[in-house]
């Protein structure tokens, strides 16, 4: 749009001119002319700019509703999300209480093999064979040292 410089006084301008009363009728009749291309071109204008309003606003009422329930789904995706971090980390805690369990039995297990081996009668004989043997050769030893 041009910007058209209005003379700031209008109804002057036949004064200022030499020519008389039909020279100063002539440039109203152009001043007035002009100026009603000026508020045709700026109600064109207004036209223009109120149907992008209207655009914009058809526009913003069709977003609005797609954008709440966008915000609502993500708002569920959160909740969602923080719930299985909760379940994850009670998982987590119930698997480490079950390892600690796990290998308090496995060395509770791994006491009583070793008190079941050492209370087997074989066993026991084995070991009263051995340190019989031990005693006979350290008697043995001892009288042909000595």
């Amino acid at each position: 749009m041009t910007k058209e410089r209005l003379s700031p006084e209008p109804w002057k301008l036949g004064k200022a001119k030499e020519g008389g009363p039909a020279a100063s009728e002539e440039s109203l009749a152009q001043e007035i002319s002009r100026l009603k291309k000026a508020l045709q071109e700026q109600r064109r204008q207004t036209t223009l700019l109120n149907g992008e309003v209207h655009q914009m606003r058809e526009t913003l009422e069709i977003l609005e509703p797609r954008l709440k329930r966008t915000a609502s789904a993500l708002e569920a995706c959160r909740a969602r999300r923080r719930e299985m971090v909760r379940v994850i980390r009670n998982r987590d805690a119930s698997i480490q209480a079950l390892d600690g369990e796990a290998r308090e039995r496995q060395r509770q297990i791994a006491e009583l093999k070793r008190r079941i081996v050492l209370s087997n009668p074989v066993r026991r004989l084995g070991d009263a064979v051995s340190r019989a043997i031990r005693k006979i050769r350290r008697s043995l030893h001892g009288t042909t040292a000595g």
